[in-house]
């Protein structure tokens, strides 16, 4: 009888450690991140604009559907935002990721942009912060050759 007792035990103990040393599942994919090049400079400026991981969906927990990755499909329909210092937002561009959940982007700052600390989004990516100095880059005089 005792011997039972004790085997009983153990295995309660062995049950018990097995719960608790179960690591948790979860969420393991990366969100959308944004970057922008270069961080600063006038309203009228170009800058380049790379976002990576824009996918549909997160399937870190299982195998993801026939032709999909672990981030679903590449996002499509992307608005790329810029809002300066006074709070404007300004709507500039519409991007696709591709096959790698990745897009590049070249736009412009609106020339008008109030000078300060404004900021980039693109989905759901965090804001990216962005710079706008004084001075406007001046328009490209025709040629007259």
């Amino acid at each position: 009888m005792r011997r039972m007792l004790g085997v009983a035990v153990l295995g309660l103990l062995a049950a018990w450690a097995v719960v608790l040393g179960a690591p948790e599942a979860g969420a393991d994919c990366a969100g959308p991140t944004l970057r922008v090049n270069p961080t600063g400079g006038p309203g009228g400026s170009t800058v380049t604009l790379i976002g990576d991981y824009f996918g549909t969906n997160c399937y870190d927990t299982g195998p993801p559907p026939l032709g999909q990755g672990y981030l679903g499909l590449p996002q499509t329909g992307i608005a790329v935002t810029f809002t300066d210092a006074a709070g404007t937002p300004t709507t500039l561009a519409t991007v696709d990721a591709g096959p790698q959940y990745h897009f590049v982007a070249e736009v412009q700052i609106p020339a008008d942009a109030a000078i300060g600390a404004g900021s980039f989004q693109a989905g759901g990516a965090l804001a990216v912060p962005f710079a706008v100095s004084g001075g406007v880059i001046p328009a490209t005089p025709a040629y007259t050759g």
